[in-house]
């Protein structure tokens, strides 16, 4: 029997927390053995604000996960997005010293070293550096692994993941509360992990823009030649739309959510036949008539001025750096007609993410929401050794991997 290991990730969303758990084998196999959720308090636009109520949803969403797969956590990956997260594109470079002049693991260390000492940001901790190519002697540039290639000079370009230290000890403080720890190596770039579930090799070398647009964030993070060129987050998502129906139809919160869901549309001229729709009032008994197209105008209003801000951002960056698509991930990416909003607003063909990555998953698995709990699984698997939490008595991890999986071959 191959050997497998158990991997639990966290997403700490604003309007839901998750957990997910999966067992990962040495042949490649990822099976996702289930996944807990709550309601999340305690946190917005991807910050904790208050700890005792953040911990108690955490601790809800990992006991149904517990409860699923019949055995307790103890190690968790976490996906991190808000504004006090910073992302830098560094280059490094180092001469190859040994005798041979053959380029060593310990050549690797020394090159990301010497990009991440360039990050270094006041009161930011490093979480994560993603190679985005490296170069030999200056000719032989988008190496994926250069172990044992010879050359006198080890070039990389990296991107370096760094977080504010009391952002990510207020997390910490959560995790550590229900009872868990964060992984080695734990904290994982939010958007990257939707990346790695949703995207093709083929999008990332043709260039891809992935939007992944939540609750109240939005991470927008471009791939070009099969490497990460570009990141931004954004503090907006589908609850600026809930709560524009709420003020100016004057109805309940949870009522706009659910109209929005489920009868809204992103574009109005979408509505081929308008509707009669209502909402609990505020302020009487007496619900709220809605018309279906009134209801599209709001939304279609909102969503274009995020994403009219999102473009502003991106417009130097991609007059020069041309893509070829977008790929919408997130909650918010359900919003009936938001494909074609966007597809407007930035002239370039658009699709809802589609999990592809672990492979055979059930249709509710695969639901584009699900992406970046995906992805911190996909970013697990490609680990080196983890120390498992299942019990002996199930399945025997007394052995661990002598290799890691393959998927992600790119993740530090």
């Amino acid at each position: 029997m191959s050997r497998t290991e158990i991997i639990a990730g966290i997403d700490l969303g604003s309007r839901y927390i998750r957990c997910i758990v999966a067992e990962a084998s040495e042949n490649s196999s990822i099976n996702i053995l289930g996944i807990g959720k709550a309601v999340s308090k305690g946190i917005r636009q991807g910050v904790i604000i208050n700890i005792e109520d953040a911990y108690r949803s955490i601790l809800e969403a990992v006991q149904e996960a517990e409860h699923i797969v019949g055995f307790k956590l103890k190690n968790v990956y976490v996906g991190l997005g808000s504004k006090f997260v910073a992302v830098q594109f560094e280059p490094g470079s180092v001469a190859i010293t040994s005798q041979e002049k053959i380029i060593t693991e310990n050549d690797i260390r020394k090159v990301k070293d010497s990009a991440r000492s360039v990050a270094k940001i006041p009161q930011y901790n490093l979480i994560q550096i993603v190679p985005c190519g490296y170069t030999v002697d200056g000719f032989f540039a988008g190496i994926k692994e250069p172990v044992n290639m010879s050359g006198l000079r080890l070039e990389l370009n990296a991107m370096i993941v760094t977080a504010m230290e009391t952002y990510i000890s207020n997390i910490s403080k959560a995790i550590d509360e229900a009872g868990l720890e964060i992984d080695y190596d734990g904290f994982v770039l939010g958007s990257y992990c939707s990346a790695l579930s949703t995207l093709s090799e083929e999008m990332k070398d043709l260039g891809v823009l992935l939007m992944d647009i939540g609750s109240e964030t939005t991470n927008v993070i471009i791939y070009r030649n099969k490497r990460v060129t570009f990141y931004r987050f954004f503090p907006f998502g589908g609850e600026n739309l809930t709560r524009d129906i709420s003020n100016i139809f004057g109805i309940k919160p949870n009522e706009a959510e659910r109209l929005k869901i489920t009868k809204g549309n992103a574009c109005a001229d979408l509505i081929e036949e308008d509707e009669e729709l209502y909402g609990d009032s505020i302020t009487s008994n007496t619900p709220v008539k809605i018309l279906k197209e009134e209801l599209a105008q709001v939304i279609e209003i909102r969503m274009n001025q995020i994403l009219g801000r999102i473009k502003q951002e991106l417009n130097v960056y991609l007059s020069k750096n041309p893509i070829g698509a977008i790929v919408l991930t997130g909650g918010t990416s359900n919003l009936n007609g938001i494909e074609t909003c966007v597809g407007r607003l930035f002239d370039r063909p658009v699709r809802i993410g589609k999990i592809i990555e672990p492979k055979g998953l059930s249709e509710e698995l695969a639901q584009t929401e699900n992406s970046m709990l995906m992805g911190l699984i996909l970013h697990g698997a490609s680990k080196s050794e983890r120390k498992t939490d299942k019990p002996p008595s199930k399945s025997k991890f007394s052995d661990f991997w002598d290799k890691v999986l393959q998927i992600g071959k790119d993740i530090f």
